[in-house]
């Protein structure tokens, strides 16, 4: 049973979402702001993992990783403009690698580092 949610969910919701959102973040900041976008992108985290941990049921994991397309479509625009914008020219590098520090964790992002 859990081998033919994972396959749904990252097969369908996920991706589906993700190809629809992922067309869109520049406009959305653009329209919205950073500081609004950062904070709509905090609050669909927070949203997904509240109602993940509300889950009795594994099938309704479908309608929940609708937001995963969205979170991840626009974490990483907001990461890059907020690098772009907030930061001296020549760091904007520096702070997205610490952001994604922060993002997948230290570990993670040291054995990324191995293949640059």
């Amino acid at each position: 049973m859990y081998f033919q949610v994972s396959i749904l969910k990252y097969g369908c919701t996920t991706y589906v979402s993700l190809d629809i959102v992922s067309l869109l973040p520049g406009q959305i900041i653009h329209r919205f702001g950073v500081g609004a976008t950062t904070t709509f992108v905090m609050l669909l985290w927070c949203v997904r993992f509240l109602c993940f941990s509300a889950l009795t049921n594994p099938w309704l994991v479908l309608p929940v990783e609708f937001f995963s397309g969205w979170c991840v479509a626009l974490t990483f625009p907001v990461i890059n403009t907020i690098a772009d914008e907030a930061v001296p020219p020549g760091t904007q590098t520096t702070t997205i690698a610490i952001a994604m520090a922060a993002y997948d964790g230290i570990g993670e992002s040291q054995s990324h580092a191995k293949y640059y």
